[in-house]
């Protein structure tokens, strides 16, 4: 990738900076609703729309797994695994899904009793 001032740098650098960056952010948010919170209570999941192409779902893949963060194909996905138990969670567990696409954000809390 080239910046408009001409510098290059890699795709996978630049997304695994933004990603690092949302994570951060949303950790920032999280510790002043719930001080003692640890990013290891924190499951960080990157979906992709199941339309996109094979090489671009690998790439996000790579760019998660350099992050440390879960990779599911589809947002639909990742709320049925969640309502399956899977990976597996607490008894009680309250979890919010954002789904960002073009110019709109949606996010999805949900509240999971077993």
């Amino acid at each position: 990738m080239e910046d408009i001032n001409g510098k290059k740098m890699l795709a996978m650098d630049v997304f695994t900076m933004a990603i690092r960056y949302m994570r951060e952010h949303l950790m920032n948010a999280l510790k002043k609703q719930v001080s003692d919170i640890q990013q290891s209570d924190v499951l960080f999941v990157i979906t992709v729309p199941a339309i996109w192409s094979d090489a671009s779902k690998q790439f996000m893949r790579e760019a998660a797994i350099a992050v440390r963060c879960c990779f599911i194909i589809d947002l639909s996905t990742a709320r049925l695994k969640w309502r399956l138990g899977e990976p597996a969670l607490s008894d009680n567990l309250l979890y919010a899904l954002v789904n960002r696409a073009y110019a709109n954000s949606y996010m999805y809390y949900h509240h999971l009793v077993r």
